[in-house]
């Protein structure tokens, strides 16, 4: 065995304790993935000296670690998942080639090369108060911790923080210059967001399920965010954002978008209660709108969508359940490739000179009349993706009656 470079025992579900690894003098890569009924790694894994990888995802069975863990000093990555691991040993600190930890609760040590440190969807509680001092450490990845009380101040190295908690507060983050992604998911009780204003390279930012959050600081002075995802209240936005994606019934009005001059893509999700789009013809970048509604809710308090015709930049349009629309004018949209107006029941006729639209998406348009020119020139199997036999029906009696130029139904 002396050898052997890769052991892989992944779901071996009779499996209490891993071999002895004594005489596994180059082995680089132990992997125990799903071993259910994995109780405890053998102390004899001190002697894998060479060892890189450990991976012990799914082992619902494994409680601790032994101290003998300190002695891989050449481990660069430790995954334990889904596992009951709450905590590591001290010895944990002599790992300085650790670069990767996922699914732990730090213990106080060095970990001085530590660059991830993962702990999706765990149980923890809390977070040592000397986070402070993983130097190297670039992503904190705390998503789906329910039972995070709070937290401790990272280091300001970090590059992005991913987090859910129960707090109803977050500490000042205006020490993380460097940061350039913050995700802040579920974090039910949010009440407030600390100013984000030196926050000066921040790109993505991501604010989902923050069902508590009464409003959110400006957002202008971030004069490199180019990604922003809301679903709750919209802030003053910078000119600079390239994508804005919003999913929240409860907004009605969006900021003016004529200040949005770089915006390339617009998303729109469950928006039923939005009643204007006010600056929407300025977005001369603009190459993506999705405004998708829920059909089964029966909601939608916009009537019309002003300016349209002036993007004519825009490759992908997607009006997915609108109530009330009944001309779509697109006739300038050179550029359009994707067209989707499933269920927007009372779509009377689409304008669209577009030959190089795929898809292009009308299911459940009971009311349509006339489709684009370009359809009855070509053939429409090319250029139509129905949902249905029925629909497909629905589709050629339109064209053969606009090919005989009567009007249809």
């Amino acid at each position: 065995m002396e050898r052997l470079k890769v052991l892989n025992l992944s779901w071996c579900s009779e499996l209490k304790s891993n071999p002895n690894l004594s005489t596994f003098k180059n082995l680089e890569l132990l992997i125990l993935k799903g071993c259910v009924n994995l109780k405890e790694i053998n102390p004899s894994i001190q002697y894998a000296k060479r060892l890189l990888f450990l991976d012990l995802r799914w082992c619902r069975s494994l409680k601790m670690l032994p101290e003998q863990l300190g002695e891989l000093e050449n481990l660069e990555e430790l995954v334990i998942d889904r596992t009951p691991i709450k905590e590591i040993p001290p010895s944990i600190g002599s790992l300085k080639k650790l670069e990767r930890l996922r699914q732990i609760l730090i213990h106080k040590g060095g970990l001085s090369s530590l660059k991830t440190l993962t702990l999706f969807c765990t149980k923890i509680s809390g977070l040592p108060e000397n986070l402070n001092q993983l130097s190297s450490l670039k992503h904190l990845i705390l998503d789906i911790c329910e039972e995070l009380e709070s937290l401790p101040k990272p280091h300001f190295s970090l590059l992005s923080l991913n987090l859910t908690c129960r707090s109803n507060e977050l500490p000042s983050l205006s020490h993380l210059k460097h940061l350039q992604e913050l995700y802040l998911r579920d974090c039910k009780s949010l009440q407030s967001i600390p100013s984000l204003s030196h926050l000066k390279r921040l790109k993505k930012l991501t604010l989902w399920g923050c069902d508590s959050l009464q409003s959110i600081p400006s957002l202008s002075p971030l004069k490199h965010l180019q990604e922003l995802t809301l679903n709750s209240c919209i802030p003053e936005l910078p000119s600079c954002i390239r994508r804005l994606a919003v999913y929240s019934p409860k907004v009605e009005r969006l900021p003016n978008l004529s200040d949005l001059e770089f915006l390339s893509e617009l998303v729109l999700v469950h928006c039923d209660g939005l009643k204007k789009m006010d600056g929407l013809e300025s977005l001369k970048s603009l190459r993506v709108l999705d405004q998708w509604l829920n059909p089964a809710r029966k909601v939608d308090h916009l009537h019309s969508i002003e300016g349209l015709e002036k993007l004519g930049s825009l490759e992908d349009v997607n009006f997915y359940g609108h109530k009330h629309i009944q001309v779509l004018d697109l006739s300038k949209l050179e550029h359009l490739k994707r067209l989707i107006v499933d269920y927007c029941e009372s779509l009377v006729e689409i304008r669209c000179p577009s030959k190089f639209l795929t898809p292009f998406k009308t299911y459940g348009c009971n009311s349509l009349e006339k489709l684009p020119d370009f359809i009855i020139e070509l053939k429409s199997e090319c250029f139509a993706t129905a949902a249905t036999e029925q629909n497909w029906k629905v589709i050629a009696a339109i064209i053969e009656a606009s090919a005989r130029n009567v009007h249809y139904f």
